[in-house]
């Protein structure tokens, strides 16, 4: 019970007039106050005057609401009504009251009414009514002067009173309890008159008890419902004796989460829970608890405590697809295949679904990884790629449903309108031709999605995606991901990471999402919008629309008349040919615009925004004022007059710059000597530089000879186009060149050079010297030239010329996915690496050796020269996959065919002209040994370590694995991890540590025993970047250290826990043959998945979004 107040200061300032019903709020209660007149003239209005307030009562003497009648008719009626409606705003209240009690003051007597100064006659009748409207006892204790009637008070007393006179002054008391009171007020007199009417005191009355119905209810907001929980409208709680079905026992809860992202802990019994709508995690607690009605993202966990069978119902939700991610199969993901959405569990001992019986039309992989093609017979019940076999809804004969599971498998889905799953790990997914739906889930993965409207979903992990003529969907989601978008209206998101997207031919929109993108728009009207980060954003060929965002932007929007906006940051925006619109946005932004184009500076942030124009030409300002920051800037011929229609139409523009460019001639020249040709040199003679925004209007961008150019392509010189096709000679010298954005045709000039073709479709010629040649993104031609040139095309389907000398060449797919090259090593002993796609290998003269060929490719050793040519198949194979070689009549001739784990065939190569065919620490760290600290290079076999569960341990098997700066180039998520001292907490690692991104540390702390109920964890190296003190590091090459004891241990690193080698799917895929053969004569169960599975983890292994609750 609660003793609230009605104070008639809560209507508002004094003086407030009541009319209507107005409703004043005391704290648990609310009261509508109503007047109605109903005489002419009556009104109530509050008022801060003295009122008589009896010794020891609490009522406000200076708070009062004033009843005043007119008068003037003299007979017996009722001026007004005043009402008090009780309503609870609490659920703990009645709407009823009791203990009313206030004053009424100022009840005068009747004077004659015929008496020259007129008359008062007050009287005051109240009654009182409860819930269902019947009266209740109204108690009066009345003045000296004042007359009490049987509802009524009024005086007889011929004098007049003030409202401070106790003798005129009434007690109203109503026990209750009371709903509703009327105060209705008679000025029986012929002159105005008055009573006063004081602050109303009254208590609350406890809400009657609610009857429990068994179900302990959420809200629609975010519940957190355990046995604390009071929310539930009737009272039900978690484990508190209250359960009402018959037959279950007193703490058998049933639970209807309700709507919000809610967190459910049932506790003890045999309990019911229903999720409903919302991200919600559900934990059944003892016993034996059945989970309903479960939605995307849920979390459910059976826990295993008490009598324990726990059960999720998934019936009515359609087909479903569950990955078991235990040996015990109770903890797992299931994805319902309808809509792509999942649900993870753990502890779960069954699960409830839909009855199929044969076939389900879905085809299943493992955890294994493998390849699922038309020869795949792995699935439980016996679906099969393009087998005519679809039996899902709407589905047509060979609209395949894939559900690959973990592991890094191969999927290559062929016909029709295929739906795949890739699973965990890092797959590479060929859809073949129609409009398919691929979601590459966690990992690195590579897919090609092929023709068709196809909509692809990257996932977490670094992701290349290939989408193939068609009107594609992309959405690269978490990563550092590729999008080759191919031909068709695409539309691609990057979402998070730095990513890199080309539209290819046809009208795309692309959004970059977060961090620092390169979008280029290639043929079509395209749509790039850069978003947060530093963007990089070519519109290239088409009238294309360009958005910078957020970030220091740097965006070109190549041929076409294009509308270009940089949006918040320093941005850099170049018009190219075209009629363009230019819009800087907020901050300084430097644009290079061209003849006809109109540029708006913008205003707002840091603003000094630079106009740059390639003369001749003159400015001239709007009213003759530089301050005006608006203008026209007029072109001129070479003879000086005005070229018409070509002005430049400007505002907001504090500078404009207009730089000579007579003196050009497109070529930028290095010198005789170890030049550094990037976009800070200024070395060239003419003054040409890359990426300034000064390539002529005549450019040749392909060299003379198709198969080797002897000169350079001659530039005839002319306007500048506005755009950076850079033009390069590097003549003699040990010269390092970077061409930049856009497409560059380079010459490295004789001796030792490294060229870096960067963005776009780059000719790179090494010419004489041993060249290093990397064509960087985009369809690129490399021509080694003479000497012994390392030539790497990069992303793209490139093509590389080695030359005379021994050559290395590599092509784009190594790291590029799904690219079909073709490689010339020309003469010399060269070594060419095909990796995935279908690549034309040709050695040409003398001893070529070809590493990495696989499926589909072509390779020719060619016969001239000192020719003795080797076909290096080692490592080709997939993880337990085979192969066999057929030789022709000329046994330098032949094929190979390649065989999964199953013996099951995946595809062939062919070759020809071959004369002979063949198949994680890095050094520094310290090791902590019973002697002392030892540097892990120095480690071998036999030799003792301290371990953090089982003491002393014995070295079974030591290896490494070196990284050149090729590699790493090629695979930059290899990259090594550079963890800082002390960046681990507790002053530890007690120094520097470079370690493999997929090294684990062990983490110890408050953070890992509240989000996973284990103190310790353990955390991949590359998983932690982003915190204080550890990031990815780029290495010019690397060492890899493994050691290996009888079970996964945990070791002291340079002071700190890490783990040893644990053998998996994925490490012993990864190190190589010799070593894994090494690793299996010493554990020959490793050879079997139960093997593997059996050498269990030292602490529970985090995935990504796991470590981010422990960094963030």
């Amino acid at each position: 019970m609660a003793d609230l107040v009605l104070d008639w200061s809560l209507l508002g300032a004094y003086g407030t007039g009541v009319s209507g019903t107005t409703t004043v709020e005391t704290g648990g209660v609310a009261v509508n106050v109503g007047f109605a007149a109903v005489d002419e003239g009556a009104t109530a209005f509050t008022v801060n005057t003295d009122n008589y307030v009896a010794p020891g009562e609490a009522f406000d003497p200076n708070s009062a609401l004033k009843l005043l009648g007119l008068g003037g008719e003299g007979g017996i009626d009722t001026t007004s009504v005043t009402t008090l409606d009780f309503t609870a705003s609490d659920d703990a209240f009645s709407d009823s009251v009791q203990n009313v009690s206030f004053r009424l003051n100022d009840i005068d007597g009747g004077a004659d009414p015929d008496n020259v100064a007129g008359s008062h006659f007050d009287k005051v009748i109240i009654h009182a009514y409860d819930a269902d409207g019947n009266e209740v006892p109204v108690v009066f204790t009345p003045g000296a002067d004042v007359t009490l009637g049987p509802d009524r008070v009024y005086s007889d007393d011929p004098d007049s009173y003030s409202p401070t006179d106790a003798d005129a002054s009434a007690l109203v008391s109503i026990e209750g309890p009371v709903a509703r009171i009327e105060i209705e007020y008679a000025n029986l007199g012929d002159d105005a008159q008055r009573v006063y009417v004081s602050d109303v005191h009254f208590s609350t009355v406890p809400a009657d008890p609610i009857e429990l119905d068994g179900i302990v209810e959420g809200t629609a907001g975010d519940d957190v419902i355990d046995v604390l929980y009071t929310g539930d409208p009737e009272g039900d709680m978690i484990d508190n004796d209250d359960a009402i079905d018959p037959a279950a026992g007193p703490n058998d809860d049933l639970v209807h989460a309700d709507d919000g992202n809610d967190t459910v802990f049932a506790g003890v019994g045999d309990d019911t829970i229903y999720g409903d709508e919302g991200r919600d995690r559900m934990f059944g607690g003892d016993d034996q608890d059945l989970f309903n009605d479960v939605t995307d993202i849920d979390r459910v966990d059976g826990d295993e405590g008490g009598v324990d069978f726990d059960r999720l119902d998934l019936t009515g939700k359609g087909p479903v697809y569950i990955e078991y991610t235990s040996d015990d199969h109770e903890d797992g993901v299931v994805t319902f295949l309808d809509t792509g959405e999942t649900v993870s569990f753990r502890n779960i001992e069954t699960i409830i679904t839909d009855s199929t019986g044969g076939p389900d039309g879905i085809v299943q992989g493992t955890a294994a990884g493998e390849v699922i093609d038309v020869n795949y017979t792995g699935d439980p019940d016996g679906d099969m790629i393009d087998a005519s076999d679809a039996i899902l809804p709407g589905a047509a004969p060979d609209d395949d449903l894939v559900i690959a599971g973990a592991g890094d498998d191969s999927i290559i889905s062929n016909l029709g309108d295929d739906r795949i799953y890739a699973g965990v790990g890092n797959d590479l997914v060929d859809a073949g031709v129609g409009d398919d739906t691929i979601l590459g889930q966690e990992g690195d993965d590579s897919i090609n999605a092929n023709d068709g409207d196809d909509l692809v979903i990257g996932g977490a992990g670094d992701d290349e995606v290939y989408g193939g003529a068609g009107n594609d969907f992309v959405n690269l989601e978490e990563g550092d991901d590729l999008g080759e978008l191919g031909e068709g209206d695409d539309t691609a998101y990057g979402r998070d990471g730095d990513d890199y997207i080309d539209g290819d031919i046809g009208a795309d929109y692309i959004d970059g999402g977060n961090d620092s993108d390169t979008l280029t728009g290639n043929d079509g009207d395209d749509t790039l919008l850069g978003g947060a980060g530093d963007d990089s954003v070519f519109g290239d060929v088409g009238d294309d629309s360009l958005y910078g965002g957020a970030g220091d932007d740097h965006l070109s929007g190549g041929d076409g008349d294009d509308m270009i906006e940089g949006g918040a940051g320093n941005d850099e925006i170049l018009s190219g040919t075209g009629t363009n619109e230019l819009f800087g946005g907020d901050d300084r932004d430097v644009f290079y615009a061209g003849q006809t184009d109109y540029v708006d500076g913008g205003e707002g942030g840091d603003d000094f925004d630079t106009l740059n124009v390639w003369g001749p030409a003159t400015v001239t300002y709007d009213g003759g004022d530089p301050a005006s920051e608006a203008g026209i800037i007029t072109f001129l011929d070479s003879a000086g007059d005005p070229i018409v229609g070509a002005d430049v139409r400007f505002i907001n523009i504090e500078q404009v710059v207009i730089a000579d460019a007579s003196g050009l001639d497109g070529v930028v020249e290095g010198t005789a000597g170890d030049d550094l040709i990037d976009v800070a040199y200024v070395g060239d003679p003419e003054g040409d530089r890359i990426d300034h925004v000064d390539s002529l209007e005549v450019f040749t961008d392909s060299p003379d000879d198709a198969d080797y150019p002897g000169t350079f392509v001659e530039i005839l010189g002319g306007p500048v186009r506005g755009d950076n096709r850079d033009a390069v000679l590097g003549y003699e010298g040990d010269d390092t060149i970077y061409g930049g954005n856009s497409d560059d045709v380079i010459y490295a000039g004789a001796d030792n050079d490294l060229v870096y073709g960067e963005l776009g479709d780059d000719v790179l010629v090494g010419e004489g010297g041993d060249d290093t040649l990397s064509g960087g993104r985009g369809f690129d031609r490399l021509y080694g030239g003479a000497g012994s040139d390392l030539v790497s095309g990069g992303a793209g389907d490139d093509m590389l010329v080695g030359g005379d000398g021994g050559d290395y060449t590599s092509h784009g797919a190594v790291t590029a996915g799904a690219d079909n090259d073709t490689m010339d090593g020309g003469a010399g002993n060269d070594t060419l690496i095909g990796g995935i796609g279908e690549d034309s290998l040709s050695g040409g003269d003398d001893r070529d050796t070809f590493l990495g060929a696989n499926i589909n490719d072509f390779v020719d050793g060619n016969e001239g020269g000192d020719d003795f040519d080797t076909l290096d198949l080692r490592g080709t194979t997939e993880t337990g996959g085979s192969l066999h070689v057929t030789y022709e009549t000329n046994p330098e001739n032949g094929t190979v065919e390649y065989f999964d784990a199953t013996g099951a065939s995946t595809g062939t190569m062919a070759f020809q002209n071959i004369e002979n065919v063949i198949p994680c620490f890095t050094p520094g760290t310290t090791i902590a040994t019973p002697r002392g600290e030892r540097l892990v290079e120095e480690l071998r076999e036999g030799d003792r370590i301290i371990t953090r569960d089982n003491g002393i341990q014995e070295i079974r098997w030591v290896g490494a694995r070196q990284m050149t700066g090729l590699e790493l180039a090629r695979a930059p998520h290899l990259k090594p991890v550079l963890i800082r001292a002390g960046a681990l907490g507790n002053d530890l690692p007690e120094r520097d540590m470079l370690v493999s991104p997929n090294h684990r540390m062990l983490v110890n702390n408050d953070k890992a025993a509240l989000y996973f109920e284990e103190r310790e964890v353990l955390a991949a190296a590359k998983h932690l970047i982003g915190g204080a003190g550890i990031q990815e590091v780029n290495v010019v090459s690397t060492t890899y250290i493994h050691f290996m004891f009888d079970q996964h241990e945990v070791v002291l690193s340079n002071g700190a826990w890490t783990e040893s080698f644990q053998p998996g799917d994925y490490t012993l895929a990864g190190i190589g043959n010799a070593q894994r053969n090494e690793i299996l004569e010493l554990f020959p169960e490793l050879a079997t998945q139960d093997g593997i599975k059996g050498y269990h983890s030292a602490r529970r292994s985090l995935k990504r979004h796991e470590v981010q609750l422990l960094v963030r």
